[in-house]
């Protein structure tokens, strides 16, 4: 043990407490006591030692068990003339009376420890004495004895040879205000070979912690490991006996978190990374940084506003470029030159961790449920024209907005959110959406939540228009960059159906009344929402569903201005007919996978047949029906999909992927939140589609970099 040098450390002041500071030393007695309870059973006079054994006893220690076992100056109490640490090798220990060893229950070191015991019993057989029956072997568990290792020594046939008691050190104290429970393999058991023994290893060290310190009053669950403990632990206090549950309470609050939980994202906002200066607090003596300086140490603080970084108490300006990433990874910028790059650019940089990524193609944490937002940013942030106007701050800097309009936040973090995730100098692999998701929730009203699955359809529809107006959008389809890119127009055809139980001469007459006049009307529209064929009520021979396919072409007839489609509303019936008057630079699909009725939320599995390359829609435009000439190949209607949203699973229950390409390299990502791997282009025809985006050929020559 290492002795603590300098100066002596100032007295803490644990006032607040209710039940003042936890006396640790009571554990730690506890423990000791159980140690010379298992060294009692293993015992002897030396004056009384057989002649074949020179020596009392050896201990062979886990040596994990052996450095906890210091930290509570245990080891004396093992009394034991030779302290050996376990190795995955024989021991030779014939000389000795006793031979004690505490292990973890590993299968592994059963069979070593009975080969030894076997070698050593043949040793002693082999002076034909009858005193080898004297010779004692303990095994001692730590925390607890195993059934699987009990069986491994029987499979040996040294079990009846063998002591076995166990030591449950389960929470030990390592310093004065620490407690730690070593379980090393308590990942792999819990989330790999789905064992639950550490949850019970945890709650059986709780229940002891309550029986010296009493009952925890108030305990606090996060996660479903958590909430396993709990029921255990509770299901152990009610058989612990009455007389033993009346120690007065030490302990207030417990509270169980799961190591799965995500307690990274939740705090990722700026005050939390840099720890840092409130503009309204300032760094005064007075001021919260200015208090924390002092009590915990740390000097170090950053204006999140004017990026200076300021030694605190001291209160002077620290000027360092080494500093600088730091400043980038809070405020990225690019020039005009690097966003002329960025679709050019096809090598993979390298983040402060080592990870390699591609600027672009970067990772969202998914905080909860916050899956179908993050596939509609990372599809967004990948469209030139809009990712290239948000990379420059300055192009919405300046927005004028009504005072106390909030959606002016949702644009701020949109851009910072398209600046991070463009980063070729991150400090990981992936970015954290949380201020961004924050700022959606507000502006919502909560309509989209982190906390619960959504649809993306309808965050994609409220997100666009919402940028457009904050950015002072109009009706002008240039009045955006939104509208820029995504606007197109289409007319629709509408005409009012006369009632079916009418005679031929009165619907005739009807069709005469204006009302019943078929008329049109010119929209504007953002996304062209595609219908599926419904799926096959039977299933084929061999009794299975059969999942339809359906070309793409086939289905964006709707949209050809001579396919009508019946609508129904609560009092009439009319026919409606949509023609494409203009596409846009951008085209985004949206193929309507969920229908409701009316008892539950249903998915249509039909496959969309499409390629991702070259797909020319001048048929579905007027102008190419009346002059048949004029149907020659035109980068003003030919398509490259550059993004596919995809939905797994059961409605409302599944999870969503996006399909992405890197334009420098050409290849084709897959991304699921913080996963990201590269796809084949044949894999992304196979999956059940749900909104696409598709790049005209011409977009290079309709938008000016900025």
């Amino acid at each position: 043990m290492s002795t603590k040098t300098g100066n002596v450390p100032l007295k803490q002041d644990f006032s607040h407490l209710k039940t003042g500071r936890i006396n640790l030393t009571i554990l730690r007695d506890s423990i000791l006591q159980q140690i010379k309870r298992c060294m009692n059973q293993f015992q002897t006079e030396k004056s009384n030692l057989p002649k074949q054994f020179t020596k009392d006893k050896c201990v062979i220690i886990d040596d994990d068990i052996k450095n906890l076992l210091g930290h509570i100056q245990a080891l004396n109490e093992l009394g034991a003339n030779d302290i050996r640490i376990f190795k995955e090798r024989q021991h030779d220990t014939s000389d000795y009376k006793i031979t004690l060893f505490i292990v973890r229950p590993k299968p592994i070191y059963m069979e070593i420890i009975a080969n030894m015991i076997r070698d050593e019993m043949n040793k002693l057989t082999q002076l034909k004495t009858k005193e080898i029956i004297l010779k004692q072997y303990g095994i001692i568990f730590v925390p607890r004895q195993s059934r699987v290792c009990e069986e491994k020594l029987k499979e040996k046939g040294v079990l009846g040879d063998i002591i076995i008691d166990e030591l449950n050190l389960d929470f030990l104290p390592i310093d004065t205000d620490l407690l730690s429970m070593e379980s090393y393999d308590c990942f792999r058991d819990l989330y790999l070979n789905k064992d639950t023994t550490p949850i019970f290893n945890l709650a059986h060290g709780l229940i002891t912690l309550q029986q010296l310190y009493g009952i925890i009053p108030n305990v606090f669950v996060k996660g479903d490991k958590a909430k396993q403990c709990y029921d255990s632990m509770m299901r152990m206090q009610r058989e612990v006996p009455d007389n033993e549950k009346k120690v007065p309470t030490q302990i207030e609050n417990l509270i169980l978190i799961d190591r799965s939980i995500d307690l990274i994202t939740p705090m990722m906002i700026p005050a939390t990374y840099e720890a840092l200066l409130d503009e309204t607090f300032g760094r005064g003596q007075k001021s919260c940084a200015y208090t924390h300086s002092v009590e915990v140490e740390h000097h170090v603080f950053i204006n999140l506003h004017s990026l200076q970084f300021f030694c605190l108490p001291d209160n002077y300006e620290i000027i360092d470029s080494s500093l600088d990433d730091i400043k980038y990874v809070l405020n990225p910028t690019y020039s005009k030159e690097q966003i002329e790059q960025l679709d050019k650019n096809e090598k993979m940089v390298r983040a402060y961790d080592g990870t390699l990524y591609l600027p672009g193609i970067v990772g969202l944490n998914n905080i909860k449920a916050n899956d179908y937002c993050n596939v509609i940013l990372q599809a967004l942030i990948n469209v030139g024209p809009l990712r290239d106007y948000f990379l420059q701050e300055d192009n919405y800097a300046d927005i004028r907005v009504a005072p106390g309009d909030i959606m002016i936040n949702l644009v701020k973090r949109f851009g910072e959110l398209v600046r991070k995730l463009w980063n070729p100098r991150n400090f990981k692999a992936h970015v954290s959406p949380h201020e961004m998701l924050q700022a959606v929730v507000k502006c919502s009203k909560k309509r989209f939540q982190i906390t619960q699955q959504g649809d993306p359809v309808e965050f994609l529809a409220w997100l666009l228009n919402s940028l457009h107006l904050t950015l002072n959008g109009t009706k002008n389809s240039n009045s955006s960059i939104i509208y820029k890119a995504f606007q197109g127009k289409m007319k629709v055809y509408t005409r009012k159906i006369p009632p079916i139980d009418l005679s031929e001469d009165e619907k005739r007459k009807l069709l005469a009344i204006e009302e019943y006049r078929e008329y049109d009307e010119e929209i504007p529209y953002l996304f062209l929402s595609v219908d599926l064929p419904p799926p096959p009520l039977f299933r084929d021979e061999f009794k299975e569903s059969i999942i339809p396919q359906v070309p793409l072409f086939q289905i964006l007839t709707k949209f050809d201005g001579q396919t009508a489609q019946e609508h129904k509303t609560y009092k009439d019936n009319f026919l409606k007919r949509y023609e494409i008057r203009k596409l846009p630079p951008y085209l985004i699909l949206c193929f309507r996978r969920f229908t409701k009725n009316t008892f539950y939320l249903e998915k249509n599995p039909t496959i969309v047949n499409f390629p991702i390359k070259n797909v020319d829609l001048r048929e579905l435009l007027p102008e190419y029906r009346i002059e048949p000439s004029a149907l020659i190949e035109s980068p003003s209607t030919t398509y490259d999909l550059i993004s596919n949203v995809v939905h797994d699973g059961e409605p409302g229950k599944g999870t969503y992927r996006v399909h992405i390409l890197h334009k420098g390299s050409g290849t084709w990502y897959e991304l699921q939140d913080l996963h990201v791997v590269d796809v084949l282009p044949q894999m992304i025809t196979l999956s059940e589609s749900y909104l696409q985006i598709w790049e005209r050929r011409d977009v290079s020559q309709l938008f000016t970099k900025t």
